[in-house]
């Protein structure tokens, strides 16, 4: 499931019935007779659907992570066709994401253990490195165009999240290990501050680190009441500012969905915080449309 960074209003659903569909949400207060309006449905030609994501930055452009035939790849659809799939491997695939510019996809696969970044338009692989020690699940993020973060399990389960630049794959240049534990750690960015948040599945925690050059700097932790099941993070212009928000997230529980915010401590918060709220990109309007994209 995947919210259009366009349009909140639209929200894409695919799984394991190997359709991809894209519904309207009503503009009136949500109940249990409240109906979703289909806007677009395709059937995609494939065993199943284990992830969605739209481009940053093109109205109109979905990817999703399929498996097909006992290998898995990237399939990108425009709104009318499948146009190509990046990074088909019978290695398997963890997770994907689009960098900030929209240019390339990094991912990282199951039984090498590695971490791959692609081309966009060509598809051509541009670079590979080791990732996590463990075939265990590792999800990735961009922390910028420049810079990926990897969460995952090294030996013993210890788990561990590392900084890896796009131009050498090869080795990451920051690795921490937090502790040893059986959950899955989620990783968000700023990247207007270049920290990045871990969700902790199934524990109270969410961790917090910056990335210092080479170095990850441990920031406090956001613990919560109850254990996570899960966590999306909001655009960055749905953060408080008057109270020092850096960003604003919906977090999972067993019993209910509970709004958070991650804040810097402050002594004068009535003053505007230059140092964290920087010019930053407008996310929310779209550069180009699919077909110009594609061309």
């Amino acid at each position: 499931m995947e919210f259009d960074p366009f349009d909140s209003a639209v929200i894409a659903t695919a799984g394991i019935d190997n359709k991809l569909q894209l519904w309207r949400i009503p503009d009136a207060p949500l109940n249990d007779e409240s109906f979703f309006e289909l806007e677009e449905y395709i059937h995609v030609t494939a065993d199943r659907i284990h992830q969605i994501r739209f481009h940053p930055w093109v109205r109109g452009i979905v990817s999703m992570l399929v498996s097909d035939g006992g290998a898995q790849a990237i399939y990108v659809y425009n709104g009318l066709m499948m146009l190509f799939a990046i990074g088909k491997t019978e290695d398997g695939i963890h997770s994907f994401a689009w960098s900030p510019d929209g240019e390339r996809i990094a991912l990282t696969t199951k039984k090498s253990k590695q971490v791959r970044v692609y081309d966009a338009h060509t598809q051509e692989l541009l670079g590979t490195g080791e990732g996590m020690e463990s075939v265990r699940p590792s999800r990735l993020v961009w922390v910028d165009n420049s810079h990926i973060c990897l969460s995952g399990f090294g030996s013993g389960s210890k788990r561990q999240i590392a900084i890896y630049s796009v131009d050498s794959l090869a080795r990451p240049t920051a690795k921490k290990t937090i502790d040893v534990g059986p959950g899955l750690l989620v990783p968000f960015a700023d990247p207007d501050t270049n920290i990045i948040f871990l969700d902790d599945r199934g524990s109270r925690l969410t961790h917090a680190f910056e990335v210092v050059g080479s170095d990850l700097i441990e920031l406090p932790k956001l613990v919560a009441v109850q254990p996570s099941l899960g966590m999306a993070v909001l655009p960055k212009r749905y953060a408080n500012i008057a109270k020092c928000e850096l960003l604003r997230a919906y977090r999972l529980n067993a019993n209910s969905i509970e709004s958070i915010g991650f804040r810097v401590p402050r002594k004068r918060p009535e003053y505007f915080q230059d140092d964290i709220y920087p010019c930053t990109l407008d996310w929310g309007t779209p550069a180009i449309d699919a077909a110009l994209w594609i061309d």
